[in-house]
């Protein structure tokens, strides 16, 4: 299954109980009308798609990456709740 991505963004993020880095994939699904926040295991961006492994989605990241202030508010909420400590967005190295 393969998900359109706009308004994306990549950051890695530490949680409070972990000392290793994850990866997630922020950006709005049109097709499904939310927003997704996805971790990514396993990176693998070619071409402005990423396959998540493990799973059976493949994300085609559409436009400019950036994420909406709707987005940014949500995914702020995400972070308080899974009790993220420390975050870097790593966006501009895709």
């Amino acid at each position: 299954m393969t998900v359109d991505i706009y308004d994306w963004s990549i950051r890695k993020v530490i949680f409070r109980h972990c000392n290793n880095y994850s990866s997630y994939l922020i950006g709005y699904a049109p097709s499904i009308h939310k927003l997704e926040i996805v971790c990514i295991k396993h990176l693998c961006l070619k071409q402005q798609v990423i396959c998540v492994k493990n799973t059976d989605k493949i994300y085609s990241l559409h436009g400019e990456s950036g994420l909406t202030d709707e987005a940014e508010d949500i995914w702020g909420d995400y972070k308080k709740i899974a009790r993220i400590i420390y975050e870097i967005d790593i966006t501009h190295k895709y």
